[in-house]
């Protein structure tokens, strides 16, 4: 009882300086139960690190919300990359093999990662699309729209949607795919739209 106690305040004084040093406190502090349950920030974008933790950015770089995914997921993840990662895929699956977010205990590590793990930033911001055009929107919409091809060839979400260049996690819903994050990964540039929560494999 008196571990448990230590343990809380612990986690606690954490979280304290957490707030202090970022200026913004984590939504919730005890972490997602899946990558669809994160709190957004509309401005923000959700990070794949190298630890297999999902964390969820806000505008001003401060992680405010996080899930595990297990080594399941991860290789799922990987599988499903947009093709203009397809180079990449030995490399993140070598990355992942033995990697599963659900051994990260560490607070520390989840809401104030180390530079390897936090996302790259790209000094020139030339691959990041702040917006998107009136006829790209209608366009994913009239795919959306078509059963035909509303999803890609394994079924795990909107062909239309795919690869989309993003900026914020806002760019996604402009586009008509509100339930998409603006992701990336490992240390990449590129954010693509992306439902993360599309027939994911259980832990």
């Amino acid at each position: 009882m008196q571990h448990d106690l230590l343990f809380k305040l612990a986690i606690g004084l954490v979280l304290a300086i957490f707030a202090i040093s970022t200026g913004s406190a984590p939504t919730n502090p005890a972490g997602a139960q899946s990558v669809k349950a994160m709190n957004l920030d509309p401005e923000g974008f959700v990070h794949i690190a190298d630890d297999g933790i999902a964390r969820s950015y806000s505008a001003n770089g401060a992680v405010i919300d996080f899930a595990p995914l297990s080594n399941a997921q991860l290789l799922k993840m990987v599988k499903n990359l947009p093709s203009s990662l397809e180079a990449d895929k030995e490399h993140l699956n070598e990355l992942f093999a033995n990697v599963s977010g659900f051994a990260v205990k560490d607070h520390e590590q989840i809401f104030n990662p180390p530079t390897q793990l936090r996302p790259a930033i790209d000094p020139d911001n030339t691959n990041w699309r702040e917006d998107t055009s009136v006829n790209e929107a209608h366009e994913v919409k009239k795919s959306l729209e078509n059963s035909d091809t509303m999803l890609i060839k394994n079924g795990d979400m909107p062909a239309a949607c795919q690869g989309k260049h993003c900026r914020k996690n806002a760019n996604c819903a402009n586009i008509g795919c509100p339930g998409d994050s603006c992701y990336h990964l490992h240390r990449y540039f590129v954010r693509t739209c992306h439902d993360l929560s599309f027939r994911m494999p259980p832990k």
